[in-house]
This record gives C-alpha cells, sequence and structure tokens, in this order.
C-alpha cells in the first residue's frame, strides 16, 4: 500500500509496498521467490505514463511464521514513483504566479483611469478559480497540506490586500 504523502505536490515522490502472498498452502507447498533470486524487480511489461516516473522497483521474500499453521511465503515490491511535474508548473504554477504579479501592477495605473478596482478584483477572481483547479487536482487527504494551497492562499491574501489598499488609496485622494 502506499501512504500518500501531497505536501511536495507536484514534485512529490511515493514510496509502496505491494505484498503477494499465499496463506493457502505452506512454503513447503509453494515458495513464492524472487525472479532470479534477484532484489531487483522485473520491469519488462512496466508501461510509463506522463504523470508518474518509476524511480526504482525491488522486491525481498519474507518468510512468515504463522505459529501451530507453519510457514508462508511473501514477496515484497518496493516501488518508487515520483510525479512528472511539467504539467502542473506549466498549466498552474507558471499562470498563477503570473496572475500574482499583474495583481501587483494595479498599483501603477493612475487613479483617473477607473480600472484599478476592477483590474484587482479581476485578478482575485482569477487567483480563486486556479485555487478551485488545483483543489480538484489534488488526492483528497488530510494528513499532509499541500505547500502548492499555502501558495494559493497566501496570493489570493495578497490580491486581496490589493483590493483593500486600492480602495482605501482613491477614496483617500
Amino acid at each position: 500500500t502506499c501512504k500518500i504523502n501531497v505536501r511536495n505536490y507536484p514534485f512529490d515522490e511515493h514510496h509502496c509496498t505491494l505484498r503477494a502472498g499465499s496463506w493457502g498452502f505452506q512454503s513447503s507447498s509453494i515458495d513464492i521467490v524472487p525472479l532470479d533470486g534477484m532484489g531487483g524487480a522485473d520491469i519488462r511489461f512496466f508501461e510509463p505514463n506522463g504523470q508518474f516516473e518509476l524511480v526504482s522497483a525491488n522486491w525481498e521474500r519474507v518468510e512468515v511464521n504463522a505459529f501451530e499453521y507453519g510457514n508462508y511465503s511473501t514477496l515484497h515490491t518496493h516501488l518508487v514513483l515520483r510525479r512528472l511535474p511539467f504539467f502542473y508548473v506549466f498549466n498552474l504554477i507558471l499562470p498563477s504566479y503570473i496572475i500574482g504579479v499583474l495583481g501587483c501592477c494595479v498599483f501603477f495605473l493612475p487613479g483617473e483611469s477607473g480600472e484599478k478596482v476592477g483590474l484587482a478584483m479581476t485578478v482575485l477572481l482569477a487567483l480563486t478559480v486556479n485555487l478551485l483547479i488545483v483543489s480538484d487536482k489534488l488526492p483528497e487527504t488530510s494528513d499532509h497540506l499541500p505547500i502548492i494551497s499555502l501558495f494559493f492562499v497566501a496570493s489570493i491574501a495578497q490580491s486581496a490586500c490589493c483590493v483593500l489598499f486600492n480602495v482605501l488609496t482613491l477614496n483617500i485622494a
């Protein structure tokens, strides 16, 4: 099984252990051993995909002693998977960063233009929509808060402050 840790999403790495064995037959009847007695897993039939890369795959034979029932052999396959972050960086993080920088540019608009608050509100709305998109992409777990979520919350707080400061500036001037 894999305990999913999305704290570093989309730069996360997962360590998974798959256990296979026969509890119906003892080791004397069915002895499960790695292929050729090697510690490395056979990945000839592994098909790569665009979301994860297989970093390593190892297996080990474990003998389980079930006391009065005898010994059973199990095979533990340890996989290390790393998420490929290019899609997320290019489609989520980079646009959000650009939108956040655009929100700070609101202060360079002249007050007479009448578009300062409108642009600041549009930036705030765009960041909120991006946060909704990211939360749909994240695996649902409450064990770890992803750093990217903190980035989006900080960006939304910054954008809200830009709206507030622009309104205050326009009311003072």
